[in-house]
């Protein structure tokens, strides 16, 4: 599912970013000519800053860093093959965007329509990271010449990436009584989501808890190019764990995990289930058996939200895997463990 953001006349800055390129002179409407994406929020959610909880269906209020915006001037879209600079042509980089009252968004610092009336080109991204201290370290990395600029991050399993351009090329109102059009970002999911339900079946012990859930061979070092939203993966493969105490209930009281895991896209989930009995349980899943009543959904792609329900006998547990609402709804996978 794909979050829309809207944009109304509202400016409210509390936080110092980046630089801009290029000095503005002051005219008498620059207030009511500045760059301001805002959001109407349905539902708030719980958010650790520089990392959104998933899945992200709207951003909460009154938080700092909730995406960032980056915006390029420029006569047409940036294209290094048209000779664009991705380091001169910066208007400005890498500027968070807050959330205050009632879901009204602001830059952390105002910026303002070139006067010249060129156009400005946005693309947005979340969550928010500060700049790369060194080449291929964690962070945001500015562009240069025909390199774009970059945006990576070290997941853990909680991040939700997310990305979001605008390149229509707005420019600054031509009259006094013109209303200033405004970007209006249309954010995807970069990462699928796992969520998790476990049952305990026949055979299978009393008052057991999974102690940790899994995904293994996960790579972890993602890195979002910031002009053309794709996001790639490096790195040792290794595991994205959930920790803690998990009961294992029989079906009529098991509930559904409040915690989830978000990784990189993909058709296969390998899965490694510690239980405090000794036991650790592996499946893999193949999630084009999910029960998917959507032909239209990738199995395993960015954006899709599985539900996997683990179900424990005596000697074996049972997946099965469901594509969830929220998102795009990708359906179910179940397993039964033995």
């Amino acid at each position: 599912m794909n979050i829309r953001f809207f944009t109304i006349l509202f400016c409210a800055c509390t936080l110092t970013a980046c630089t801009q390129e290029e000095t503005l002179t002051t005219t008498d409407d620059d207030a009511l000519s500045a760059v301001i994406p805002t959001a109407g929020l349905v539902d708030a959610i719980s958010v650790d800053t520089r990392a959104l909880s998933g899945p992200v269906t709207s951003f909460p209020t009154n938080t700092d860093e909730v995406f960032a915006v980056t915006a390029y001037k420029s006569a047409s879209a940036p294209d290094a093959t048209s000779g664009f600079d991705f380091g001169s042509g910066v208007y400005f980089e890498n500027l968070a965007v807050n959330s205050g009252n009632s879901g009204i968004f602001s830059l952390a610092s105002p910026q303002y329509y070139p006067i010249d009336r060129e156009g400005l080109y946005f693309y947005a991204y979340g969550p928010v990271a500060t700049a790369a201290t060194t080449a291929g370290a964690d962070g945001y990395a500015a562009g240069n010449g025909t390199t774009h600029p970059t945006v990576t991050w070290t997941i853990d399993g909680s991040q939700d990436i997310m990305y979001a351009n605008v390149t229509t090329g707005i420019r600054k109102k031509s009259t006094e009584g013109e209303v200033q059009e405004q970007p209006d970002f249309t954010f995807a999911h970069l990462l699928k989501r796992i969520r998790f339900k476990l049952i305990k079946g026949p055979g299978f012990g009393d008052k057991l808890n999974a102690t940790s859930i899994s995904l293994t061979r996960c790579r972890t070092q993602a890195t979002l190019d910031l002009i053309s939203g794709e996001l790639t993966f490096a790195g040792e493969e290794t595991s994205l764990s959930l920790t803690g105490t998990f009961p294992i209930n029989p079906e009529t009281s098991a509930n559904e995990l409040s915690s989830n895991l978000l990784c990189q896209s993909g058709e296969t989930l390998y899965l490694s289930v510690d239980v405090d009995n000794g036991q650790t349980y592996e499946k893999v899943i193949d999630l084009n058996d999910a029960e998917n009543s959507d032909e239209q959904i990738t199995p395993g792609g960015a954006g899709v939200n599985y539900l996997v329900t683990l179900t424990f006998l005596g000697t074996a547990v049972l997946p099965q895997v469901t594509i969830a609402e929220a998102w795009e709804y990708g359906g179910e996978a179940s397993q039964t463990i033995q």
